[in-house]
């Protein structure tokens, strides 16, 4: 039963780990700028709370990644190591 889930899981996890990673650079980058243009805005129209939102969607993204990864590992079907190269 374990092989079934593992196998195309194991297939997916380039594909999952590439978005997660591209996904997670974008929203930090973005958190950054915005929270950049948060300190620079004079008129104080623009609040903490977007960068703030991209920060935790940014950290979000890299713990599911973890998780995965976590889960491959729980999931193998052999008794050998697995070894999950990043």
């Amino acid at each position: 039963m374990k092989a079934i889930v593992f196998y195309p899981l194991l297939w997916l996890r380039s594909p999952i780990l590439v978005i997660a990673r591209m996904g997670g650079g974008f929203f930090a980058l973005g958190g950054v700028a915005w929270a950049v243009l948060t300190m620079a805005d004079d008129t104080h129209t623009l609040t903490w709370g977007i960068p703030i939102g991209l920060f935790v969607t940014a950290f979000v993204l890299f713990l599911l990644s973890r998780l995965y990864d976590q889960l491959l590992l729980k999931l193998n079907p052999h008794k050998s190591d697995l070894v999950l190269f990043q």
